[in-house]
Formats: C-alpha cells, sequence, structure tokens
C-alpha cells in the first residue's frame, strides 16, 4: 500500500543493466532523448517496437528487461527501443510527452540504424502509466501530421486523471485509488480532475481516435483502470479504429509482469506477442 509520494518515489528503478544472454544493449542520447536499444546480437528482423514503461509517471524504468523487454526481443527478433523519459514531481506535464515525441523523432529520421534499427513496421507500446503516454504521443504525431505507426499496443494503460477522484475506500490492488491520486497529482498538480487538463495529458479526454493506426488493448477486471480502459474501447470503434481489445477476467494491474507463471499470464502474453507479431513479421 502507498501513502505518499515520497514513498512512490522511493521505488524509482535503475537504468544501469547488463545486457541478458543473447541480446546486445546500447543507451543512445540524441535531441534529448535518452534511449535504451536493446536487440539480438545477430540479424535483427527490420522493424522496431518502442517502448514506453509503467510506474505512474513517477516511478519505473526504460531498463525493464525481465521480464519485460528481453522477452519482446527474443519472441520478435526486431530491437526493442525503450525510452527513458522524465519522471514527475521533478519533471510534470509536459516533460515525459516531450521525451517521447523526441524518441519518436530520433527513429523517424533513421538516426539508429547503426544499431539495427532499419526500416520496417513501427509499434508503439506501453503499459500502464506508458501505454497512457503512448496513446498520447500516437494522437500528438496524428495531430501533426507525423509518419504514421503501423501499431499501437496499450497493455493496461492509465488514460484519465479524472479516476483519481475516486474513493480512496475502494481497495484495488497493487495500484490503488491512493497511488493514483498522487501519481495524476504528481504529474498534474492542482489541475488533476479539473476542466483544463489537456486530452495529451489525459488521453481519456481526447475529442476524437479517428485516424489512429491499428490498436491492442487489454486490460484485467480486478485492475483499477478497468473502466476507463473499457470506455476507450467504446469510443475506439465508434472512432472506426481498427482495435483488438481483450479483458482478462480477474486480472489485476501488472498481472502479466508480476505472476507470469500463472495460467492466465501466460495466455496473455501469447495473445500480446500473436498481435505484435501480425505487425512486425508478416507473411
Amino acid at each position: 500500500m502507498v501513502g505518499s509520494l515520497p514513498e512512490l518515489v522511493a521505488r524509482r528503478g535503475r537504468d544501469d543493466v547488463s545486457p541478458p544472454p543473447g541480446l546486445r544493449v546500447d543507451w543512445v542520447n540524441d535531441r534529448g532523448a535518452s534511449l535504451m536499444v536493446v536487440r539480438p546480437l545477430e540479424d535483427p528482423a527490420p522493424g522496431v517496437l518502442v517502448f514506453l514503461h509503467g510506474g505512474g509517471y513517477v516511478v519505473g524504468s526504460a531498463a525493464n528487461l525481465d521480464p519485460v523487454l528481453a522477452p519482446l526481443v527474443r519472441r520478435t527478433g526486431v530491437p526493442v527501443v525503450s525510452v527513458s523519459y522524465r519522471l514527475a514531481p521533478e519533471n510534470p506535464y509536459p516533460a515525459a510527452l516531450e521525451d517521447g515525441l523526441a524518441a519518436m523523432e530520433v527513429i523517424d529520421g533513421g538516426r539508429l540504424r547503426a544499431l539495427g534499427v532499419g526500416p520496417g513496421p513501427t509499434v508503439l507500446c506501453g503499459t500502464s502509466a506508458g501505454g497512457g503516454l503512448a496513446l498520447s504521443v500516437a494522437l500528438h504525431r496524428r495531430d501533426a501530421g507525423n509518419p504514421a505507426l503501423d501499431a499501437l499496443a496499450l497493455y493496461s494503460p492509465m488514460l484519465d486523471d479524472r479516476t483519481s477522484l475516486g474513493s480512496p475506500d475502494e481497495c484495488v490492488l497493487p495500484w490503488n485509488h491512493t497511488a493514483n491520486r498522487l501519481a495524476w497529482g504528481a504529474l498534474l498538480g492542482g489541475a488533476a480532475g479539473g476542466d483544463q487538463v489537456e486530452s495529451y495529458a489525459a488521453p481519456a479526454r481526447a475529442a476524437t481516435y479517428a485516424g489512429l493506426p491499428p490498436t491492442y488493448l487489454d486490460v484485467g477486471t480486478a485492475d483499477l483502470f478497468h473502466a476507463e480502459n473499457l470506455r476507450l474501447a467504446r469510443r475506439m470503434r465508434a472512432d472506426g479504429v481498427d482495435l483488438r481489445f481483450v479483458e482478462w477476467p480477474g486480472g489485476y494491474h501488472g498481472f502479466s509482469a508480476t505472476a507470469p507463471g500463472s495460467t492466465l499470464a501466460g495466455r496473455c502474453n501469447v495473445t500480446r506477442l500473436d498481435f505484435l507479431n501480425r505487425i512486425l513479421r508478416p507473411r
């Protein structure tokens, strides 16, 4: 259970990691973006999976190699670029959005070709806060007329600052109303939950999702974000987005990473991988 913002901040991860067997890790700092490129030692497949980590915008690390990133590289064969975006409260909105956009500019410009990130499909993927950030980046790029993404993959995304107004008496683990309220407050300050929050800060507020690429979205039914994810799915479908939406019965927030040996996590990870491979490795 989380009771204060300092308790959340104290849980921050570190970005110094050793490469897992069979993979290479390189760090790149370019145009203000700090990127960790993870790729097979030999013959990476064309394309790239851009990954935005979770952690409520206040914790987490781009170097989440195990159990998230290393399996993605091994099972898709493409390089994964994990973005080390700035965290709140030291860096409130729009810092993380700016970092996500800068990362995409580096990739669009072919500046990672020397590291095996070559031409091919581009998928933007994020989990929890990173999922919300991925959607915000995609919306911003759509509105700015940037090159179209080939797909979005959103895992239990954190979308709506108004969820932080929920009752603190409702216990939803491991990410509860207390943690959610603290996180949105760190990102948006006193504006959280009010009428002046931009849609790029809380993408549940977007006027339309029309024009977004094919999207995978999933969430557990015991997740604090279940209701807002369900609303997103309904609105995306109404706006004509090619959507694959999956609800995982009884799944809590982050179950696929924290209980990877469970039957539910196994089904979830296979389903996610199937979507990614259909985009990244078309036959």
